[in-house]
């Protein structure tokens, strides 16, 4: 009771200290002040974020500064601490030390130190790791309407980020990635980041109609560069993939020409003159045939035998060429 006492007396006569001792007029051994504006890095606001001590050498600094006053605001943010919070903080840890002066403000503001990440930062993160998972140059690609939640702030320290989501061509069309901010190896904040990607690519097209079965030209077919939201694992890019092929229906004109419509064409026909081809280790022969069915190469076909009239089942190996096994 004579200690608070003495407490309430000092704050009367001077509002802005306050004193542990006997006397006003006593000798002090220690200083603190604590400042009206103050910055923080960390995540709680200690004594010694926010006072000057003197002399700084006094044996009890070290302890004092660790004295623990408040949470601090968010990164970026600001927060007050009253005079009444800084005394009920204090008084226990220096209660009986009758040489420590301390002299506080009426209110304390202190703000939390951050690091930025500016929107345009997050939609360059988006960008960047898109453009190192997907097999498409940087040419090919066009970005539009990234959102982002704006900027971002984080506390001070060493930074790091990690992005999950799609990858290859799943990061084509309307892509959403989460990002995921560390700060000396601790997880401070998880964002979403949004946008539309397309790529610029070849496609082959048929310059006429082409009917079912017709073996396709040159001629038949052109190339157009298109901007395309989609990827189709069957298209084709290039028309010598096309060229010598079969339809396996009708593809009008000006249609995109994909896998799924085309077929080896067959490089032996039924009625075709062949050359029947039989091989081992010991012997060749070869002999003059008819194909009796049509072939793709590595198809079974059947085949007669000029020669000796009878038919024999061999694989297509080439234009005209059909092996026979023994």
């Amino acid at each position: 009771m004579k200690a608070s006492l003495k407490i309430r007396i000092c704050l009367m006569f001077l509002p802005s200290v306050f004193a542990i001792a006997g006397f006003m007029t006593c000798a002090f051994g220690l200083q603190i002040e604590v400042k009206q504006n103050a910055s923080v890095k960390g995540e709680n606001i200690r004594l010694g974020d926010v006072a000057q001590f003197s002399p700084s050498s006094d044996s009890r600094v070290a302890q004092l500064s660790l004295i623990e006053i408040s949470a601090s605001p968010l990164p970026g943010m600001d927060f007050m601490v009253s005079k009444d919070l800084l005394i009920y903080k204090i008084n226990p840890f220096i209660s009986g030390n009758k040489d420590i002066l301390i002299k506080l403000p009426e209110n304390l503001s202190v703000h939390r130190d951050a690091q930025i990440i500016t929107s345009d930062s997050i939609k360059e993160i988006f960008v960047d790791y898109i453009k190192d998972n997907t097999e498409w140059s940087e040419d090919q690609m066009r970005f539009e309407d990234i959102t982002t939640p704006g900027s971002v702030a984080l506390p001070q320290g060493d930074m790091q980020w990690t992005v999950q989501g799609k990858s290859g061509n799943d990061l084509i069309g309307n892509v959403a990635l989460t990002v995921e901010f560390s700060v000396d190896e601790k997880i401070v904040k998880k964002i979403l980041v949004s946008g539309r990607v397309s790529v610029v690519r070849e496609t082959v097209k048929a310059v006429r109609k082409i009917e079912r079965g017709r073996i396709i030209s040159a001629e038949d077919l052109t190339t157009t560069r298109e901007n395309t939201l989609h990827f189709r694992k069957d298209s084709i890019i290039n028309k010598e993939d096309v060229v010598g092929k079969r339809a396996l229906r009708t593809i009008q004109a000006d249609q995109t020409i994909q896998t799924n419509m085309l077929e080896n064409s067959p490089m032996v026909k039924k009625g075709d003159k062949v050359i029947i081809k039989a091989e081992n280790s010991q012997f060749r022969i070869t002999t003059a045939g008819e194909a009796l069915q049509d072939g793709r190469s590595g198809d079974q076909v059947e085949v007669l035998n000029l020669q000796s009239g009878g038919k024999v089942f061999g694989t297509v190996r080439g234009s005209g060429l059909v092996e026979v096994f023994f």
